[in-house]
């Protein structure tokens, strides 16, 4: 398209004085390089059913969530439905996540069954032309890691968060969950058994999802597994997580060493007016573990090694000082798209690696009007903007994926509604149906970016 063009095409379409074509039908205003990934994502804690030994199923039973998970969307059994459902929306990648305790039941025992099945829902990602993104780690570890001894085993490396005296858990029993120094070694012994199942698929690798908000949440908050409030625990459960991240990073390249290896941060940030920082200037977790593992050493004697192949990030929203009360409720979470292209410079800046979103989305209250005025297809539209005025000011992003592909249990909670698919939990049949945003999504990925009639309904308003 001509620049004048381009300039003067969204004016006209505004003004009605040009009628939009078919949905997609127009070139991207801006958009990405060839290969860039479209994806939705999912979580296995958050969808499958029968997980009777993870940490958040006992959570549950101790009454601690507010709602039950039931049997979640009854994705175990549906994985083809979903990923034919991701096809259908125009996705050309698929981020879901492994559940260690299905595939480890008891320590040292692994599901074959599990492991193939995991394998078959790959293989029908390829088939429907779907690049896998495999998470090994995704809020939710087998109950067995709260109760078994764990013995320390081989251990390279410390990101120093906090390196725990040896001496308070001789047994590697102390605390419970990434508080526990033994929760390390058998991290990585789960990687290697998943990479040697999984080999030669070509998958694009996650291996601890959002370590900064599983510890803040789960030991500092107590509001997730293992529920600890303790300073401390916070520290220790950070340290061990990029501690097992490395050895996951480590197994996986051992069975494949051209494997593109990450893990995803949830991005904190703050807003004051149009600008967006770090949520805490001085020693921001996100820009701390990134730090961490970008120059991690086996030995302090040691040079600082790659434990990163590229960064993946997560990006919800930006809160204002005044707006931080509502951080804590999920569809009141302040939409800020401009803190997408901050988060994206912020990190191609400090560490130079290509970006991956592998968390976007907006959640309703059980799928009702926002009392904002957001609409999921405005939110998309502006934060994939957001993301593609990155790429064309040099950032090396790579792809974006949509938090969620239909409405799941919230790790606690049926009530924050996300999906390109509603669902209801009442439904028996568990049916996923498709909303307006899906061909909003369908529109961006047929143009890999956002066409100009796109921009000029949606860019800088809520609906």
């Amino acid at each position: 398209m001509p620049p004048i063009l381009r300039r003067i095409l969204p004016c006209l379409m505004a003004l009605g004085l040009l009628a939009a074509g078919p949905a997609g039908s127009q070139p991207a205003e801006l958009g990405f390089d060839k290969g860039f990934l479209w994806g939705v994502a999912m979580a296995a804690i958050q969808n499958e059913e029968g997980l009777e030994d993870s940490s958040w199923r006992v959570f549950e039973r101790a009454g601690r969530a507010k709602e039950p998970a039931g049997k979640a969307t009854a994705s175990w059994d549906r994985y083809e439905e979903d990923v034919d459902l991701a096809a259908a929306s125009g996705a050309n990648a698929f981020r879901m996540s492994l559940e260690w305790s299905r595939i480890e039941p008891r320590p040292g025992v692994f599901n074959q069954a599990a492991l193939a099945r995991y394998a078959k829902v790959v293989d029908h990602c390829r088939s429907k032309g779907l690049q896998p993104i495999l998470t090994l780690y995704h809020f939710s570890y087998p109950a067995w890691a709260d109760t078994t001894t764990l013995p320390y085993g081989a251990r390279k490396g410390r990101a120093a968060f906090y390196d725990p005296p040896l001496s308070l858990m001789p047994d590697g029993n102390g605390g419970k969950g990434w508080e526990r120094p033994g929760l390390v070694p058998a991290f990585g012994r789960y990687a290697a058994v998943v990479a040697k199942a999984l080999k030669g698929r070509d998958i694009l690798w996650i291996t601890i999802n959002e370590a900064n908000i599983e510890a803040l949440n789960g030991y500092l908050l107590g509001i997730v597994p293992p529920g600890q409030v303790n300073p401390v625990a916070f520290a220790r459960a950070l340290n061990h997580m990029a501690e097992a991240h490395v050895q996951a990073y480590d197994a996986l390249h051992a069975e494949d060493p051209s494997a593109r290896v990450s893990t995803n941060l949830f991005m904190f940030l703050r807003r004051s007016g149009k600008a967006t920082t770090l949520m805490v200037p001085v020693d921001d977790p996100t820009e701390k573990f990134g730090d961490a593992l970008l120059a991690w050493r086996d030995t302090p004697e040691s040079q600082p090694r790659r434990t990163m192949d590229y960064m993946a990030f997560d990006y919800y929203y930006a809160a204002a000082v005044d707006e931080l009360g509502k951080v804590a409720t999920q569809w009141r979470w302040p939409v800020h798209p401009e803190g997408m292209y901050d988060a994206a410079m912020l990190l191609h800046r400090r560490y130079g690696l290509p970006l991956l979103v592998a968390e976007n989305g907006m959640a309703t209250h059980r799928g009702q009007p926002r009392p904002d005025g957001w609409t999921r297809d405005a939110y998309l539209v502006n934060h994939v903007h957001a993301l593609a005025r990155a790429a064309r000011d040099g950032a090396k992003v790579i792809g974006y994926c949509y938090w969620t592909l239909s409405d799941n249990w919230e790790v606690g909670t049926w009530a924050p509604t996300f999906g390109l698919y509603r669902l209801d939990k009442t439904d028996p049949a568990l049916v996923r149906r498709p909303t307006p945003s899906v061909e909003i999504f369908r529109a961006m990925a047929r143009a890999n970016g956002v066409p100009a009639e796109l921009v000029a309904r949606y860019l800088g308003k809520r609906s």
